[in-house]
């Protein structure tokens, strides 16, 4: 009788999990279809059935947040603290997340540091806090949490784009060059791409003008900073090679490939560094050694069609059209280079 009575009760757990599990699917579907409302409706109907669902009110706290509601996205967040489950990472994300969009950046550090106490690698908290720290201009600080974000999730675009814009405010013009070539290599085909396709191409051009007599001015910071790696000699190299884009503009002829060359001279340069003196960087380890690897086989000409075509250079469309082979290589590589699969 009592096997009989366990039996039941198993079957009953199993048909009550079940039945959360095709709301929670509904209500996910809801909110993908932008019905926060009706999202959040299904949700409580599934909170009435087993109220202490961390899952649910997780869920129920991205919908909230879509809407607007950010009060009541940190009230359900709290409420899912509340209970023992795996969504307790993404719970310190969601209450961060919607206390940032209040401007309440302070409480929202607090939020994420509390979360990277119990979680010290989780991805998502280091980028949140890395965007959060950002907003409020702490941008040294972000940069680091942006770094380990990559570290812990190499695949995941955005960290690079922010981390990129970050070196880039910073000064640090030979990193940032790196890292937004690295973003649009993840993410090749949308307005952030097309973003750090331009500002990647304002970096390189950023070191040379022209003059009324059509003389061409290079300029060298000598007192970059060096913390990140000495890029001093890299530095000096790009502003050269933008000498020649500078030219093939003002000649109306091939403007992608002076860019390509600059970029494979860029990783030509590191691999033949002989002092070793950039591989302990975080800069070698998630993007030069990428950039030597495509370099190594020749697909550094088809990252800068891209970078062109996202960068509005005419007629680089027309090359991509034309060459979806070396496109289809490029795409192959990417997946197997060191950085991304770490």
């Amino acid at each position: 009788m009592k096997v009989f009575i366990l039996a039941i009760l198993l079957y009953s757990n199993v048909t009550l999990a079940s039945v959360i599990e095709e709301m929670v699917k509904e209500g996910i579907r809801l909110h993908d279809a932008g019905e926060y409302e009706d999202a959040i409706s299904r949700y409580k109907e599934a909170l009435k059935l087993e109220p202490e669902s961390a899952m649910v009110l997780y869920e129920m706290a991205l919908s909230y947040q879509a809407s607007g509601d950010n009060k009541e996205c940190i009230r359900t967040s709290d409420e899912g603290f509340k209970y023992r489950s795996e969504y307790r990472s993404q719970l310190y994300v969601a209450k961060g997340s919607c206390q940032s969009q209040t401007g309440d950046y302070e409480s929202a550090i607090k939020t994420f540091g509390d979360g990277l106490k119990e979680f010290p690698n989780d991805a998502m908290l280091h980028f949140n806090i890395g965007i959060t720290l950002y907003n409020s201009n702490r941008i040294k600080d972000a940069s680091e949490h942006f770094k380990k974000c990559i570290e812990n999730k190499p695949a995941y675009p955005s960290p690079y784009y922010m981390l990129a814009q970050s070196f880039h405010e910073r000064g640090y013009r030979i990193p940032a060059v790196y890292l937004y070539s690295q973003f649009v290599l993840l993410e090749p085909n949308t307005q952030r791409s097309i973003d750090a396709s331009k500002k990647l191409l304002s970096l390189i051009m950023s070191s040379v003008s022209r003059s009324d007599d059509g003389d061409v001015n290079i300029y060298v910071n000598p007192d970059g900073p060096v913390d990140e790696g000495d890029f001093s000699e890299q530095d000096m190299m790009l502003s050269i090679g933008a000498s020649m884009m500078i030219d093939n503009e003002v000649k109306k002829i091939d403007k992608v490939m002076p860019l390509t060359m600059n970029l494979n001279a860029l990783a030509e340069m590191s691999k033949n560094d002989k002092s070793r003196r950039l591989e302990s960087t975080f800069i070698w380890r998630y993007a030069i050694q990428n950039m030597i690897a495509l370099h190594e086989r020749d697909n550094i000409g088809p990252l800068s069609y891209i970078l062109a075509v996202n960068a509005g250079i005419e007629g680089a469309d027309g090359w991509l059209e034309e060459n979806s082979e070396k496109l289809d290589s490029l795409f192959m590589q990417r997946k197997e280079l060191p950085s991304f699969s770490m």
